[in-house]
């Protein structure tokens, strides 16, 4: 009686993890379509939503659009790109760079060694960008000017210190957020699917540029080559945290640094 009643149990769960091995392969292809799919829809709602954010004029209507971006930003790509990598396996390339990537890597590092630039060579490359930055803002400032801007993204900047908070935390999570989702979860989905991480980070570059269409096509372009060098940083140091300093310094700099002071310099 046991025997006959357990053959029927043993065979669901023979069959049950027959249909689970065959499903396996696929899970990648769908998570990436899931993922652009995400990724188009939130595009178009960011440009739907910017196109209203420009006729705003009170402070309090900004602020609340600044939360909305901020929670969707979450929501998708941390939210999102960790339950993606937990559902692959691979919550593991948060820490340590995925296998796949690595061929890459090893080829960027011959053409350009870790050895070959010097921690504070770098830094004052970084401070030198800060510093300049400044520098044009004042002088753009005392000359009446706005400053070169590569997108439509002018009417993001603050107007006041509560928005300005706001931006920070947007850069901020800019940073993280987004180089988690176009710098790993993108790509490695891509890579696992087509196999070839030059693709996959091309491709994960494009999509990073089309998701800021908000900005015009200036913007797609411009965001789409700097997430080609976030994507080499990433490679070269083999570290996601580069990125992401360098994503968030950069943002911070063009949306918090840069009106505060145009805000001040205006006063004087």
């Amino acid at each position: 009686m046991g025997r006959c009643g357990g053959k029927p149990a043993a065979e669901r769960r023979r069959q049950a993890a027959v249909v689970l091995s065959a499903a396996m392969p696929l899970l990648p292809a769908a998570l990436l379509l899931a993922a652009l799919a995400a990724v188009a829809w939130l595009s178009w709602q960011d440009a739907r939503q910017y196109a209203a954010f420009k006729t705003f004029t009170e402070t309090a209507d900004r602020q609340r659009l600044y939360r909305r971006w901020l929670v969707g930003s979450v929501l998708l790509f941390i939210v999102g790109s960790l339950a993606a990598l937990a559902l692959v396996g691979r919550l593991g390339a948060l820490t340590a760079e995925p296998p796949e990537f690595l061929d890459l890597t090893r080829r960027l590092r011959a053409a350009l060694p870790l050895s070959a630039i010097e921690p504070e060579a770098l830094g004052g490359f970084v401070g030198g960008l800060a510093i300049g930055g400044v520098a044009l803002v004042v002088i753009a400032q005392r000359r009446g000017r706005s400053g070169v801007q590569l997108g439509d993204f002018a009417a993001l900047m603050p107007r006041n210190g509560p928005e300005t908070l706001w931006a920070l935390a947007l850069s901020l999570n800019a940073g993280v957020s987004e180089e988690l989702f176009f710098r790993l979860l993108l790509p490695l989905l891509i890579v696992l699917v087509a196999g070839k991480a030059l693709i996959a980070f091309a491709a994960a570059s494009v999509v990073f540029g089309l998701a800021h269409l908000y900005q015009g096509w200036l913007g797609i372009l411009a965001t789409g080559l700097v997430g080609a060098v976030f994507a080499a940083l990433y490679l070269w140091s083999g570290n996601l945290v580069v990125p992401m300093a360098v994503h968030a310094a950069i943002d911070v700099l063009s949306l918090v640094v840069r009106p505060t002071l145009a805000r001040r310099l205006a006063r004087h």
